[in-house]
């Protein structure tokens, strides 16, 4: 028969006391602090390695993710689990309690499951608000221990269920009352300037062993007899021992000191890791909503995932030594479990978006990951109604609009429009992420220009006697201002004309008055193209040409008067 325990704050206050004053009669048979996990991974599934990450062999999973001292349970589509080795809870008529640290992914279920056996027991109260670090702690008196107990951790559900897992201890009633363990002060946390930690136990007389690489201590370890200084990132663990007690359980706590970087570029040359790093120069706030802040320097973008922004910024606020841990998510570079900057010390103004193409974009993603960029004319080509990922183009490439933020405008198929919005990455799709319907203002498309010889008309004939007219016209594009004309023809040079001869507004009005006479006989052609103001060829290119034919005139016959013929009499012949 399944069991649902919905944990109330008393039950760990007990728990808490009994840690305090000592486990009364209470063993522990099984712990895991999951110390062996020394980095972070939030895409290599370590299941089918776990022995690798634990202190005893045996474990199985599915969808188990290193979190640097910790697990991570699950991905967003997928329903994690982890399940200890086999352990013998047969003593004390299979009665144990159970207890660990949780904490749900942002916005995941605040529940989990947990399995002795087969029987299933919910856990729930996890803290979903994305303050990773503080976890919650949780206890469970069970029953149905055997000599071959597996206890499995699940998430409950496939979307949105993961969770991290750390601080595993299973613990027993033999009779034998264990030493308070100990406590630490200041507790653990992230410090910028070197600290003093002192430990003590509420057990009288009580000894206690301490490490600072991390490892589990022992009665082998340093004895602890005054505070300790550290001034880097450190784990310190202790135990605490005394005459007629059992061991205590293991205290552990990371006390945090961050590198330094000089910029956003440098810090995003890092590689993934727990370690914090703080920024020494300012950064740009750009924007923020719910779990995503961005900002900027004049180096690079960067994208702050996480709660830790709280205090209230106004784009172009500068923040200072901002701290945080280098995350990759999926190829998007990310900075995580970040400390709360201070006000900010001065503002420089709105931002200005990038104005990039998409072809370059997608040719050259890491020089615009996270800045506000602008795609000028897209096209919508199946519109937007509101779904999540829309596709968008502009020419021949195309990406996705991913509506990560609050969009709620609608775009009518085949719209052009400008878009802005943040570059990101999410696997190998490129994507932008608007910050509001603003950002998809809708546009005209650009008019293109437009360039045609009107004279003389394609496929004309003339003779050499005649008078050649031009005629060019030219739209959407100024003379002298976004280019030229080029115009390219022998009878330039016939006329002593440059040829091809490059022409502003000016000239081209001076080139339609040329009078082209004599015209020489032959097959003629005139091309004519738009060029840029360094007279390189438009793309794509903006053509026009026209093919004429002159002749040379011909001579009427002669006829004679009178006509040719016998006469009697002489006659006077005229010749016309």
């Amino acid at each position: 028969m399944k069991k649902s325990y919905l944990l109330q704050h008393f039950i760990i206050l007990c728990f808490t006391l009994l840690g305090f004053f000592g486990l009364q009669g209470q063993t522990i048979v099984f712990q895991e602090d999951f110390s062996a996990v020394a980095d972070s991974n939030g895409t290599s599934d370590v299941s089918s390695s776990l022995d690798t990450y634990t202190s005893l062999p045996g474990w199985t999973g599915y969808k188990v993710f290193r979190n640097t001292g910790k697990v991570r349970i699950g991905t967003s589509s997928a329903q994690g689990w982890i399940q200890t080795p086999s352990i013998d809870l047969s003593a004390n008529n299979g009665q144990f309690t159970l207890s660990f640290d949780a904490d749900a992914w942002y916005h995941d279920s605040t529940t989990i499951k947990v399995y002795v056996g087969s029987t299933m027991y919910t856990v729930s109260g996890l803290d979903n608000s994305g303050s990773y670090g503080s976890y919650g702690h949780y206890t469970l008196d069970l029953t149905g221990g055997t000599a071959t107990t597996n206890i499995k951790f699940e998430g409950k559900q496939a979307a949105k269920g993961r969770f991290f897992l750390d601080n595993i201890v299973i613990t027993q009633n033999t009779g034998v009352t264990s030493a308070a363990a100990p406590v630490f002060t200041p507790s653990a946390g992230t410090y910028t300037e070197p600290i003093s930690v002192t430990m003590s136990s509420a057990t009288t007389g009580a000894t206690i062993y301490y490490t600072l690489d991390g490892t589990t201590p022992t009665t082998s370890s340093s004895v602890y007899s005054a505070p300790i200084t550290i001034s880097q990132t450190t784990t310190v663990k202790a135990i605490a021992t005394a005459t007629g007690y059992g061991n205590s359980t293991v205290t552990s706590a990371t006390y945090t000191f961050p590198a330094t970087v000089p910029n956003i570029a440098a810090f995003k040359a890092l590689t993934a890791g727990s370690q914090p790093y703080t920024i020494n120069n300012d950064v740009t706030f750009v924007f923020h909503s719910g779990s995503y802040t961005y900002v900027k320097d004049a180096t690079a973008g960067l994208l702050i995932y996480g709660p830790g922004i709280t205090a209230e910024f106004t784009e172009g606020d500068q923040i200072s030594n901002l701290t945080g841990a280098y995350s990759l998510y999926q190829g998007q570079i990310e900075m995580t479990s970040v400390q709360n900057p201070a006000a900010a010390t001065s503002n420089t103004g709105a931002v200005t978006p990038i104005t990039v193409t998409m072809s370059d974009l997608l040719a050259n993603y890491s020089q615009y990951d996270a800045q506000l960029i602008t795609l000028e004319n897209v096209t919508f080509p199946d519109g937007f109604t509101g779904a999540n990922s829309t596709t968008i183009t502009q020419g021949s490439s195309q990406m996705t609009v991913y509506k990560r933020f609050t969009l709620d405008t609608t775009l009518a198929a085949n719209t052009v429009t400008n878009v802005t919005g943040f570059a990101a990455i999410y696997g190998t799709s490129i994507q932008i992420y608007p910050r509001n319907n603003q950002d998809l203002a809708s546009v005209a498309p650009t008019p293109q220009p437009t360039l045609a010889i009107t004279a003389p008309a394609n496929g004309a004939n003339f003779s050499s006697l005649d008078t050649l007219p031009v005629g060019i016209t030219i739209t959407n594009f100024v003379l002298g201002t976004d280019g030229y004309l080029k115009v390219e023809s022998p009878l330039l040079t016939a006329a002593g004309l440059t040829n091809p001869v490059y022409l502003d507004q000016t000239g081209l009005s001076a080139l339609l008055q040329v009078v082209f006479s004599p015209l020489p006989a032959g097959t003629h052609t005139i091309t004519a193209s738009l060029v840029d103001m360094t007279q390189a060829a438009l793309t794509p290119a903006v053509m026009a040409t026209t093919t004429f034919t002159v002749t040379m005139p011909q001579l009427a016959t002669p006829t004679f008067t009178p006509t040719p013929g016998t006469y009697a009499d002489s006659v006077t012949v005229s010749i016309a």
